[in-house]
């Protein structure tokens, strides 16, 4: 099943803990690919993943909820100030990779 990215962003960002936010997709074991949220949170505010999910359990199908969630400070940005997803996976790949080596390959 194909997820498009900017709907899974356009819900993670309209969250009030969150200003910005980028999905890329992760290779799992036993599930193929799964999301992989990269977040940038509004100032002075906590990252709360379960509350995250619960808010993305009553907008997005259970296909395109995030697996794992990212706390970042800044995103890598290309020349016309877009998020740089295939940097950003680069970036982050061994720090996932560490987290969920049970699963991911």
């Amino acid at each position: 099943v194909n997820v498009f990215a900017n709907d899974v962003e356009k819900v993670l960002n309209s969250h009030n803990q969150i200003m910005e936010s980028a999905i890329i997709g992760v290779k799992h074991k036993f599930l193929g690919e799964v999301i992989c949220a990269f977040i940038i949170t509004k100032k002075n505010q906590l990252f709360e993943e379960e509350t995250i999910q619960r808010y993305c359990s009553k907008l997005l199908a259970d296909y395109q909820m995030p697996f794992y969630y990212k706390v970042v400070k800044k995103f890598p940005r290309g020349r016309l100030n877009k998020v740089s997803k295939y940097k950003l996976k680069l970036e982050y790949k061994y720090q996932i990779w560490n987290y969920w080596k049970i699963f991911i390959y």
